[in-house]
């Protein structure tokens, strides 16, 4: 059967029911509607209302551009809004874009957000080293998709009534079917290389050519921190009483040391070679005098009537200690201390064992 609606000057529109119709029935809304709003099933079917909503297919999924839904995201992922696009360099790009004008409050948010419970509207308590959220990138290998990076939110601690900690992971995909954790935005807010991330590489420098012969360009330690050096002799270390502010800073890159010392007190009991241990960083063990990189500026001064200094590091023997040689006035070398009030300003540069 058909219906034919006359326009008032010309034309026609006809409304068709198919051959076998069935007993159906339709009731239109009783207004007009807005713009560009759409018509659907009301809280009773065959009842239509204007409505500016989309709704889910008979799949469960809400479709933009696309003919069906995708199955084949990485590991079976099942998403319930997908928009697709036609690419290039024109408009058609698939995409979501938010904007929120206003004077005062908010911007706009995009939320990723979960909750323990069973039901849909539930609030319940989230444990401790949960998985809350993820931002997937995906690129298809010829049949189905596979992850290349993702950024991952975890609860990072004890949950609670208005305590929810938490940290950030980003990952890479090094060449397979899988992402590895690399890098780490702790509860804290330490930044924080992880096992599976080969560290800094520095190798690139843009407008330059690299033509160092190192083996490695890779930064595994950046440190910075303070110490409390020393002061003892050789053959008798004796006993050091330090005064206050007896100290010593360092910065380690990579394997490389550099190191502030500051040493003022009273050492009694001592022979010997002058020495500072109890250094930051075991140094690298090496049989000889010399054979350890290492510098000194400023000089050990002790007040016994000589006025003799100490200048110059010769060498780490065995750990974290550093010894000078002895110049009494006439450079002879001889290697002596002398118990009394001792004053030692210097900076060092070695290379750690670790």
């Amino acid at each position: 059967m058909t219906l034919r609606l006359n326009g008032d000057s010309s034309g026609f529109t006809e409304i068709k029911a198919p051959n076998f119709a069935g007993d159906n029935s339709i009731t239109l809304p009783t207004g007009n509607g807005s713009a560009f709003q759409l018509l659907k099933n009301s809280g009773t079917a065959g009842e239509l209302e204007y409505t500016g909503n989309l709704e889910h297919t008979t799949t469960g999924a809400l479709l933009l551009a696309a003919p069906s839904v995708r199955n084949n995201f990485f590991k079976t992922f099942s998403s319930k809004f997908q928009i697709e696009g036609i690419g290039g360099t024109g408009l058609n790009r698939a995409g979501i874009a938010v904007v929120e004008n206003c004077t005062t409050g908010d911007p706009a948010y995009s939320i990723l957000a979960r909750s323990h419970g069973p039901g849909v509207g539930s609030n319940t308590l989230v444990a401790n080293g949960a998985w809350v959220g993820v931002h997937s990138f995906q690129a298809n290998d010829g049949t189905k998709f596979i992850e290349t990076a993702a950024i991952r939110s975890y609860t990072a601690g004890a949950t609670g009534t208005d305590v929810m900690p938490g940290r950030l992971t980003f990952a890479t995909n090094g060449g397979g079917q899988d992402v590895t954790d690399r890098i780490e935005i702790a509860a804290d807010g330490a930044l924080r290389i992880l096992s599976n991330c080969p560290g800094i590489d520095f190798s690139q420098k843009q407008g330059a050519a690299n033509n160092g012969t190192m083996t490695s360009e890779v930064l595994d330690c950046y440190e910075e921190g303070h110490f409390t050096p020393v002061l003892c002799g050789g053959g008798n270390a004796g006993t050091w009483s330090p005064s206050a502010g007896n100290g010593g800073y360092y910065t380690k890159i990579g394997n490389m040391v550099f190191a502030s010392i500051n040493c003022v007190g009273n050492l009694a009991g001592a022979s010997g070679q002058p020495r500072v241990k109890d250094l930051p960083f075991i140094s690298v063990t090496n049989a000889g005098a010399g054979n350890n990189a290492s510098y000194s500026t400023g000089s050990l001064q002790y007040w016994d009537g000589s006025g003799a200094d100490f200048m110059g590091p010769l060498n780490y023997p065995n750990s974290t200690y550093i010894y000078f040689h002895a110049y009494d006035g006439d450079s002879s070398g001889a290697p002596a201390i002398v118990n009394g009030n001792h004053n030692l300003h210097c900076s060092l540069v070695y290379r750690a064992a670790v």
